[in-house]
């Protein structure tokens, strides 16, 4: 049984299935971020591809329309995770994985996430700079206020250290990540 499917802008036989998939489940990521799953769905087949892919053969592959993917591919460009590349034959753009991605997951977890965790963060300490009695009056336990006040202040720790500069590319990141876990 072949499972393999010819696209014409590719020179060997792409699996389809395995690729759909995998772009499936990193659009599940994404919108499990607060984006769309479509996003996560254009970008991977932009970035896993080693030449520029075209719309045309987004669409085929995604199984989805060409409105999908062109306001999908807009919004990208607008992050700045990919960039037009050229075009092919019939005139369709063909697109390539901008190398900063690790810029716009920086930006996004410095502009949300490390928010959120500075809100979570100052409420905390604010409960926690309460007076004994007063924590035992609305039934709240000090041991787990402070342990949960000390894993807020850590996550803060590593998500303001994910936001420096120094992680612009995933190559980047993927170095950071290996150290921590050597660490472990």
């Amino acid at each position: 049984m072949n499972r393999l499917k010819v696209n014409k802008q590719f020179k060997e036989p792409l699996p389809s299935h395995q690729l759909t998939s995998t772009a499936s489940s990193i659009g599940a990521f994404i919108e499990y971020w607060g984006f769309k799953s479509i996003h996560g769905r254009i970008w991977s087949l932009i970035f896993l591809s080693d030449e520029p892919i075209s719309t045309p053969a987004i669409v085929e592959l995604l199984k989805v329309s060409k409105a999908s993917v062109s306001i999908g591919v807009n919004d990208l460009i607008n992050l700045n995770l990919i960039q037009a590349s050229g075009k092919i034959r019939n005139g369709a753009v063909t697109y390539i994985s901008t190398p900063n991605a690790g810029a716009v997951v920086r930006k996004v977890l410095r502009e949300r996430e490390l928010i959120l965790i500075s809100q979570a963060e100052t409420n905390l300490s604010l409960l926690y700079s309460m007076s004994d009695e007063e924590l035992k009056a609305h039934n709240i336990s000090q041991k787990k206020l402070k342990q949960l006040l000390e894993l807020t202040q850590s996550s803060k720790k590593i998500v303001t250290n994910l936001t420096s500069d120094r992680f612009n590319t995933i190559i980047n990141w993927i170095s950071y990540f290996k150290k921590i876990l050597q660490l472990a």
